[in-house]
């Protein structure tokens, strides 16, 4: 039997953390029927916009993106070593 995915109910975050979205048809590591806001979804995945995080923002849910975190954490680690950020995101 296949246990059904955990539930977002009742927290402030949810945080996203695993290798599902990377592909499309990937499970989804969360029923996204179980969020709401004011629960946001902090999602690491970077490659793509991810099913998990389209059905949160339809729920009226704040989502941050594992693309920003990434990119934050490149100029963090870049300033770190005394060179300076890209001079341009996309």
């Amino acid at each position: 039997a296949t246990a059904a995915p955990p539930d977002g109910r009742g927290f402030d975050v949810v945080v996203q953390c695993t290798a599902l979205g990377m592909h499309a048809g990937d499970p989804l590591p969360i029923d996204p029927a179980t969020l709401a806001p004011p629960t946001a979804l902090v999602e690491i995945i970077a490659v793509r916009q991810t099913e998990l995080m389209t059905a949160a923002a339809a729920k009226g849910c704040t989502v941050v993106g594992g693309r920003p975190m990434a990119e934050l954490q490149i100029d963090a680690q870049l300033a770190f070593i005394g060179r300076p950020p890209p001079l341009a995101r996309t």
